[in-house]
């Protein structure tokens, strides 16, 4: 009697950014809220990359919701545009990429999935429209799915734009329900966020746009309402911490300061970073960036 004999099959964790149940895991909000999420998270990423380029923050949501349900979401900035190299880096969903989550700093967010999230939730609702990002010169076409046996894909086509993208527009489709017809959209009040985000940001200018079902991409017609929350303390004083300021050694204790030490040791030895001298690390510490007191604690 032939016996089978069976293949061993591996199948990537990574599929678990196109569930709705691991994404409403990683995000901490049911799938209804999953807009509310990805405004929240592309608001975030706006502000943070206007406030480490150095510019005053200009924020653009524009909202259309469609006459069979859901909502088409873009968020708009004029920092200096998302790198290509930073979008297709997203798109690697085998690794978590991020700026932050080795450092302590009071920062709105660290775990280094945001924009994968982003990429992953329509899909995870249903859409089969790509997630859109505008930049410098290009436009991505993102789209992520989960096929038959479970493996991620992802494709993305690149075109060039015909005008220079002078920030980061980022465009996904949030389907009211999903091909069974279960309803997923809770009711969507974007209006709050940027409301939330101009009060506990007084230096950037937020706008929010309503625009009618059919129009593409929310960018090809006039909106039905606009409203604008101007900055009400001057975006070019200091008053606050911004991504791009040294950390202070006092908000690490031992295990987070060990993940920085060696987050940096092995971002030399495996991705060929710089190899930092101890007093080059010392000086990154808010406090600690002069000469005479960096060799001070290199003495020690």
């Amino acid at each position: 009697m032939a016996k089978l004999q069976r293949t061993t099959f591996k199948t990537s964790r990574a599929a678990q950014y196109v569930e709705a149940r691991a994404l409403t895991a990683m995000t901490g909000q049911p799938k209804g809220k999953f807009a509310d999420v990805v405004v929240k998270e592309l608001m975030d990423n706006a502000l943070d990359a206007c406030e480490t380029s150095g510019v005053a923050p200009e924020i653009t949501l524009a909202v259309e919701e469609q006459f069979l349900g859901g909502v088409v979401i873009t968020v708009e900035d004029n920092a200096g545009g998302i790198p290509h190299d930073t979008v297709h880096g997203a798109l690697n969903f085998d690794v978590l990429v991020s700026d932050k989550s080795a450092y302590r700093s009071p920062t709105r967010g660290a775990q280094g999935n945001a924009l994968k999230t982003v990429f992953g939730i329509p899909h995870a609702l249903g859409s089969l429209e790509p997630v859109v990002v505008e930049a410098k010169s290009t436009r991505h076409e993102a789209r992520v799915w989960k096929d038959p046996a479970g493996r991620l894909r992802v494709q993305c086509d690149d075109t060039d734009l015909e005008v220079l993208a002078s920030g980061t527009s980022i465009t996904a489709h949030i389907p009211h329900k999903g091909a069974s017809g279960r309803f997923y959209l809770e009711p969507f009040d974007p209006g709050f966020w940027a409301r939330a985000f101009s009060l506990f940001n007084p230096h950037a200018k937020v706008k929010i746009q309503r625009f009618e079902d059919g129009v593409y991409l929310g960018k090809s017609s006039i909106p039905v309402s606009e409203d604008s929350y101007q900055p009400t303390r001057d975006p070019g004083k200091r008053y606050k911490y911004v991504p791009s300021d040294p950390t202070s050694p006092h908000w690490y204790d031992d295990e987070a300061f060990k993940r920085l030490v060696y987050s940096h040791i092995g971002h030399h030895r495996h991705e060929g970073g710089d190899n930092l001298p101890l007093r080059a690390f010392v000086r990154q510490f808010k406090g600690l960036t002069a000469t005479s007191k960096a060799k001070a604690v290199c003495d020690v």
